[in-house]
């Protein structure tokens, strides 16, 4: 029988050998995903902030990693997040396909990352986004997300900024019309 993994330790191959051991990862080699905390949206708004208990620092981490599900109602808009500390620093790229037609998305110079145009009233969209520090450039942070929905529209792209944050205390979702249903989820 193939055994367990021993607790708090990896399966490694070295280099030089002929077989793979159980090993006790270094200090801050990473690997593993720590859950934070999860939010839902106890009345229907436009503009949901969601508040961490305690600000994600990215120097104790290697991304933060968003997953986001919510329904769309009222009437068809685009759906944005903002990450505190965003000003006007911020380019996001993206293609976006809606019933198979893929055109490309661009945003230059702004607070918010457009992650979805024309949500369709009583759409579901389901979202991830992951944000990390550049390591090439301290001050040029990095992102990227990828949101569907069930009316056929899928948009993915890239995010960096230049605000050169240290910590993320918060993030806000807002749509340009319509409403974000009670019930919707981040984690």
């Amino acid at each position: 029988a193939y055994p367990g993994a021993p607790a708090g330790e990896q399966l490694t191959a070295a280099a030089a050998s002929t077989a793979p051991s159980w090993v006790t990862p270094a200090a801050g080699s990473g690997g593993a995903t720590e859950f934070i905390e999860e939010f839902t949206l106890g009345s229907s708004t436009n503009s949901w902030t969601i508040t961490l208990s305690s600000a994600y620092v990215m120097a104790d981490y290697n991304s933060l990693i968003m997953d986001v599900i919510l329904k769309q109602i009222t009437s068809t808009g685009n759906l944005t997040m903002q990450y505190a500390g965003f000003t006007n620093k911020l380019w996001t790229q993206a293609q976006r396909v809606n019933a198979g037609t893929q055109s490309g998305v661009s945003a230059l110079n702004t607070g918010d990352v457009k992650i979805m145009d024309g949500v369709l009233t009583n759409a579901f969209v389901q979202m991830q986004a992951e944000w990390f520090e550049n390591p090439l450039a301290a001050n040029k942070d990095i992102g990227f997300f990828k949101a569907w929905s069930n009316s056929d529209i899928y948009q993915s792209g890239g995010f960096f900024s230049e605000n050169n944050l240290t910590s993320i205390s918060n993030v806000k979702l807002q749509t340009s019309a319509g409403q974000i249903e009670s019930g919707s989820r981040v984690r």
